[in-house]
């Protein structure tokens, strides 16, 4: 009724004129709309559906033998199992066309064109693909399968003309259709207008028009559409302007829409030139002739021609294969034999001549009729590869080189019977032959090593397929076996390479290390880290039990007065007996510890009430007083002791210890010799550091830090080799305080971040200004702190300092103390090897002061290691002393580090180290660290003239 209605308000003038024409006018239009309106419906439901069915189809069809041609000349196997998936599609188009034509075969009198023979020859044909073409995919020459080609060519050649016929009866069915409503409308417009002629000849005309415009044009229009949907070309753009509210408009915009949905989901000419022109391979396309007919952009890349030079040329202008070709024109199985080709290497001419190695693969194309069209040809550039390749075979090469020069013996193993096949010229002038057992060679036995503690490295790496390390004991030597897999084809171990490294030396200071890395070098009490370990562990059983901790904290009073009058190795001495008189004051269950210098810490695992600590603390205190003699010497000292308790005052290690030391510095502010407990009225010593913390952060504002330099010498020649940069603290009006003061504080409260960047980037400048000024060129030392190293930025802030500076890397050198082995070990061992790309030097400072680790240091990219002074004072004095100190160098230079000496006092000391093959040293005996102002202009000093300025 919605055309009727739009019919009506066009004629509403006629019906004034005559009522009872408009009358008959509109019951006759009445029953001709509504049969037009069965006619459209049926046409809609059946033969548009048909139609539009008949084009999926086909596009469907040609979508998958498309992508079945992709999955063969491109070799991808994905592309032919998305062909597959297509099958489904199509058949379920087949069942739907079937029932539709049953449908219409009701209603129409005109001839159906069956589909049952349509969907038997699809079948054949997508059966035959499916086994076909995925085999070609996986790069199989097509050669063997050239019959099934051409039966699957002809099978989908016919099958493609069949649906043609198919999509063209079903578009002229509709066509008809619509001529015959046509034809039916204008009967209707006919008769209308000769039974009004002689009625009402305006009226004739207002209705002649009003079917014109909402009928015959919008159906011509819907019928050129249909003509134009067949040939493949678009819509008229008028169709979008049709009204909705009618049927016609509502038919020619279902239509509208579908055609644009079929554009959405199938794929366009277009689009697979666009993906054929963007491969990222070279793609050339020839005809019988071997002229070129298409390229795409890779390969004007490639060949730096442009498309109008290349098209229509020979292909042996492009390729070497052809150059010496016969140019005549081959075909059928002659073209297949000559020209088909999988991965041949060969090389593409440039424009200038210039020959880029590419890795070709040739593929024939057919017609529509099944006919050679011609080859195309896919390029891809292997420059690098070649490249690659030839690198490979250099390094191979390099690497037999290396194996010959290697001093180690290098053995091959083989995996079935353990004999040698292949050895160096190392193991050869050990009197090596081929067909010896490794067994037999290094431990003389007739049977392979087992056990546990002698494991065999070629079980091991049979077992896990990996490489392998294990220790063996060669009479008084340990040797370390490395033993590597060699896989064959199966990935299954066939062979082993092994060397060994004699590592006994090395061993031995490990062992005396993993010793210091937990005892006091001096008194061989728990270092620091051990004792904080081990509070720890006391704590939490503690916790669980509900028993109290007791903790004190005892530093020697005007212990530095001692030291420096009488010198270190006294001092040594005097803590050696207070720690044997700290040790016989204490119960079994007491843990006594040296923290460093005079310090020195007490756990009481289990005390009672306060006063049984004092009456310990008193008898401590007598004990310490009474009289040391030393070399006839008699010493009166004292200590103060600070006093905590676990829980009242503090729950962990950090409170506890803190609360102690507050406690300590009570006791020595009472005059010394005193014990203090821990109380919450402690607050005077809090206030002065909590001053100094101030003061020392507004040091660098204020321009109170200055540097002082130590040089550092080569011990056998004399030769200034550095100068390390020391920080020094001097108030505004007041004199130098002593480091062992503020570093601490700057440490705790985090000052040390912005001092430290302030002392660095002093450091480089003074460094590049000797340079500039004639002074011989050396690196300048600088200490770096933990909390430095853990900045995200501090790779980024030394390089910029090294840029502003204009200071060259090599000259710059940083001192990490050991606690860098502590925690976060692969973080730090990533910032050091940054540190070292930029080109600086990286020394570890107070070398065994409680915290190496062998293992660590084998993995941290440092240049050498500062032994501490505590280990230098005994030299010349103490033969184990001289003993550890050179085991800690021969370790050193086992691991191809360089050492220096801190602390060199005496004429012994140095002669020893130059002994011991100690490579640098620094102390008072040369000289006590500097100003700038004061270093002498020329450091190149040798000889007696060593001593620049007496301690």
């Amino acid at each position: 009724m919605r055309l009727f209605n739009s019919i009506r308000r066009k004629v509403r003038l006629c019906i004034s004129v005559a009522f009872l024409g408009f009358t008959l006018a509109s019951t006759f239009t009445f029953f001709s709309q509504r049969e037009l309106k069965n006619h459209l419906e049926e046409i809609r439901d059946l033969d548009f559906h048909l139609a539009t069915s008949s084009i999926e189809l086909l596009g469907a069809v040609r979508q998958q033998n498309q992508l079945y041609e992709e999955s063969f000349l491109f070799g991808l196997p994905d592309s032919a199992e998305e062909a597959d998936a297509h099958a489904a599609t199509v058949l379920v188009l087949l069942d739907k066309m079937a029932w539709l034509t049953g449908q219409n075969h009701r209603l129409h009198t005109y001839p159906i064109k069956p589909t049952a023979d349509l969907k038997q020859r699809y079948l054949d044909y997508s059966l035959n693909a499916s086994r076909i073409y995925p085999v070609l995919a996986t790069g199989v020459n097509p050669v063997l399968y050239l019959g099934d080609i051409q039966r699957l060519n002809r099978t989908y050649v016919g099958l493609v003309e069949e649906m043609e016929k198919t999509r063209a009866f079903y578009g002229q069915a509709f066509e008809q259709d619509i001529d015959a409503i046509l034809r039916l409308a204008g009967q209707k417009n006919s008769l209308l207008i000769g039974f009004y002629l002689t009625l009402l000849l305006l009226m004739t005309v207002v209705i002649n028009w009003v079917a014109q415009r909402m009928l015959i044009h919008p159906l011509g229009e819907i019928k050129e559409a249909v003509r134009r949907f067949g040939r493949g070309e678009p819509p008229l753009p008028s169709l979008q302007k049709m009204d909705p509210e009618d049927e016609i408009g509502e038919l020619g915009l279902a239509f509208l829409k579908m055609t644009e949905d079929l554009e959405q989901t199938t794929v366009s000419k277009a689009y697979v030139d666009s993906i054929l022109k963007n491969m990222s391979d070279a793609l050339v396309v020839v005809d019988t002739e071997f002229r070129i007919r298409k390229i795409n952009k890779a390969t004007l890349k490639l060949s730096d021609y442009c498309e109008k030079e290349l098209i229509g040329r020979h292909l042996q202008d492009l390729l070497e294969d052809f150059r010496d070709r016969d140019a005549t024109p081959l075909i059928g199985k002659e073209l297949r034999a000559a020209f088909v080709c999988r991965n041949l290497e060969t090389n593409l001419r440039t424009r200038e001549g210039e020959d880029v190695p590419v890795l070709l693969s040739t593929s024939i194309f057919y017609g529509v009729n099944n006919e050679i069209q011609g080859l195309v040809y896919v390029a891809k550039d292997i420059t690098e590869r070649k490249k690659a390749t030839e690198e490979q075979k250099r390094q191979h090469e390099f690497l037999l080189n290396v194996f010959e020069s290697i001093s180690h013996p290098f053995y091959v193993i083989n995996v079935e019977d353990y004999t040698i096949s292949l050895f160096n010229n190392a193991a050869n002038e050990e009197g090596m032959h081929a067909g010896i057992t490794c067994h037999r060679l290094s431990h003389g036995l007739d049977h392979p090593c087992d056990g546990a503690d002698h494991l065999c490295p070629l079980k091991e790496v049979v077992r896990t397929g990996k490489p392998v390390k294990v220790e063996h004991k060669h009479g008084a030597r340990i040797v370390e076996v490395h033993g590597h897999p060699i896989f064959d084809e199966n990935s299954k171990v066939t062979q082993m390479i092994e060397y060994s490294i004699d590592i006994t030396t090395r061993k031995e200071a490990e062992k005396t290390l993993a010793h210091l890395a937990q005892n006091d070098f001096l008194t061989g009490l728990c270092n620091r880290l051990s004792f904080q370990q081990q509070l720890q562990q006391i704590l939490i059983s503690a916790g669980e039990e509900k028993r109290r901790v007791g903790l004190m904290f005892v530093d020697l009073d005007r212990f530095k007065i001692v030291n420096d009058s009488l010198g270190h190795a006294f001092g040594d001495q005097l803590l050696q007996t207070i720690a044997r008189r700290i040790t016989g004051c204490m119960r079994d269950n007491d843990l006594v510890a040296r923290l460093g210098g005079d310090e020195f810490a007490i756990i009481l695992p289990r005390v009672g009430p306060p006063r049984d600590m004092a009456h310990l603390a008193e008898r401590l205190l007598e004990t310490l007083a009474a009289p040391f003699h030393c070399e006839e010497q008699e010493i009166f000292t004292s200590a103060s002791i600070g006093i905590a308790i676990y829980p009242e005052n503090g729950d962990s290690v950090e409170e506890i210890l803190k609360n102690a030391d507050v406690a300590m510095y009570k006791a020595k502010q009472a005059g010394g010799n005193a014990f203090r407990f821990f109380s919450a009225g402690l607050t005077h010593q809090t206030l002065n550091r909590l001053h100094l913390e101030t003061s020392l952060r507004n040091a660098v504002s204020r321009n109170e830090y200055l540097l002082h330099f130590q040089p550092q010498l080569a011990l056998r020649t004399g030769k200034i080799t550095g100068r390390e940069a020391l920080l020094r603290w001097q108030p505004l009006g007041g004199s130098l305080v002593p480091p062992d003061r503020f570093i601490s504080i700057l440490e705790d409260t985090g000052a040390i971040i912005k001092v430290g960047e302030w002392v660095l980037r002093e450091a480089c400048l003074q460094n590049k200004y000797w340079q500039e000024n004639g002074y011989p060129a050396s690196r300048i030392a600088v200490n770096i702190s933990t909390r430095q190293v853990k900045q995200k930025d501090f790779v980024q802030l030394v390089a910029a300092i090294l840029r502003e500076t204009r200071l060259d890397p090599p000259f710059l050198e940083l001192e990490l103390t050991e606690s860098i082995f502590l925690e976060n070990i692969e973080e730090n061992i990533s910032v050091l090897k940054r540190l070292k790309d930029l080109g600086v030097t990286l020394a570890i400072d107070d070398f065994g002061t409680g915290y190496s680790c062998l293992t660590y240091l084998k993995s941290f990219p440092v240049d050498r290691i500062k032994i501490d002074r505590a280990f230098i004072e005994p030299i010349g004095t103490e033969p184990s002393g001289s003993e550890l100190a050179r085991s800690i160098i021969d370790m050193a230079h086992s691991l191809n580090l360089q050492v220096i000496a801190e602390g060199i006092e005496t004429a012994t000391q140095h002669d020893l180290l130059c002994r011991f093959g100690c490579d640098e040293g620094q102390g008072f005996y040369f000289s006590k660290a500097l100003p700038a102002s004061e270093i002498l202009p020329d450091l190149r000093l040798t000889g007696p003239a060593l001593r620049l300025v007496t301690p």
